[in-house]
Order: structure tokens, then C-alpha cells, then sequence
């Protein structure tokens, strides 16, 4: 019996297995499993895999959203769906989010706007380096963020990419042991910002970066 690749994963060995497929499809067989553990663990904190809107079965994994809102009918287009978010420039307002047919569709997606939409975050996602990532996302707009746009915490980086590697480093602490643990490697990027990663050593020293 193969994985089903029609509704939301129901566990995350399940996501990684569905992931998989999306990420050979997409992007060839020779799959990178640091890049694979951070757009797994992205997809489970952004969209919960796919089990969220309609039916709590979106198969949208990424929060991914969509153009064609209409405010005076409150609607969505077909194919869409409505939903709430919330950005500091615009506070709560309803926006348009995609609905996709399986979920393989859903997380062909989640990689296509992580890491061919967006080539430099699949560069750092390819050695680990979830900093680079999380402002790689956030350079390109993937996310907003709910701190004001160029606010800046001590350490000279945008509040919000800081709590974007928080977010994404309890996306890792959840599915570390998916991963295997030999082939770790420790990524540098600097001002003290190393991670060993391996994804599933990156839990303990990402929340050391990640808190500081």
C-alpha cells in the first residue's frame, strides 16, 4: 500500500513521506534532507499540513495565499478560500488563501514558492543555515511578521525574522527525530550564529540561536 497522497498527511512520518514525493517531482530525486526537514518543519507550523480551512483539509501547506479578494462581497474566487491574518502595517483584515486538490499538490507548492520562487532560501536551506532562511523568506515577502517592518532587536537583526527562527526551530523540535542524526555539519553564519544541524540535532542549538 502506498502513502495517501490525496488528503492531509495524519501524522508527520506521514508529511515527510508526502514531502518526499512533492520534493522528487519538483526537484529531482537527489534529495538534500536539511532542505527537506526545513520546508517539513515550515509546512507543519505554517499550515499544519494542509489541515486547516474548508473541511480542516486546505491541503494548503505553506499559508500560501492568493490574489482576487472582493471586499464589498466578502468572497474568494473558486479555488480559494477566505481567511483572517494579520500583519502591524494592517492589523486583522481577510485575505485569500489557495485550496489544492491533494495534498501532494499542496506540498508541491510549499516547495515551489519556498525553493524555486525563491532560489537563495533553498541555498541556505541546503546547508542548514535556518537564519539564512528565515531572512531569505522574509527579504522576498513570503512573511510579514507581526513587529513593525524595520524593527530591530539589539542584536542589529529584524524582529521578525528573529521570532520566524523560533517559529520554524518548534517546527524542528517536533519532527527532529524524522531525520537522521549521523550526517550533521555545523553551519556558520556568522556573529555567533552557528547551527549544527542535522535536522535532528538542530532543535537544542537552533533554540540557543534562536532565544539569545
Amino acid at each position: 500500500m502506498g502513502i495517501p497522497l490525496e488528503d492531509p498527511p495524519v501524522n508527520d512520518q506521514e508529511a515527510k513521506e508526502v514531502l518526499t514525493v512533492a520534493y522528487q517531482g519538483l526537484l529531482g530525486d537527489d534529495v538534500n534532507l536539511f532542505a527537506l526537514g526545513i520546508a517539513q518543519a515550515i509546512g507543519l507550523m505554517e499550515g499544519s499540513y494542509g489541515k486547516w480551512g474548508p473541511n480542516n483539509a486546505s491541503n494548503n501547506w505553506g499559508a500560501i495565499t492568493a490574489s482576487g479578494y472582493d471586499k464589498a462581497t466578502d468572497t474568494c474566487p473558486p479555488g480559494t478560500f477566505k481567511h483572517g491574518d494579520s500583519s502591524a502595517e494592517a492589523g486583522q483584515y481577510q485575505t485569500c488563501f489557495r485550496l489544492y486538490p491533494t495534498s501532494l499538490d499542496g506540498a508541491t507548492d510549499l516547495l515551489r514558492e519556498l525553493y524555486v520562487n525563491r532560489p537563495a532560501v533553498f541555498d541556505a536551506a541546503q546547508i542548514g543555515d535556518i537564519r539564512g532562511v528565515a531572512q531569505e523568506m522574509y527579504a522576498s515577502g513570503y512573511y510579514m511578521g507581526i513587529a513593525p517592518h524595520n524593527q530591530k532587536d539589539a542584536n542589529g537583526d529584524f524582529t521578525n525574522v528573529n521570532n520566524y527562527i523560533a517559529f520554524i526551530g518548534r517546527g524542528v523540535d517536533q519532527i527532529a527525530d524524522l531525520y537522521p542524526h549521523g550526517d550533521s555539519e555545523s553551519v556558520a553564519s556568522g556573529d555567533n550564529t552557528g547551527l549544527v544541524v542535522g535536522i535532528g540535532i538542530a532543535a537544542v542549538a537552533l533554540a540557543a540561536v534562536a532565544l539569545r
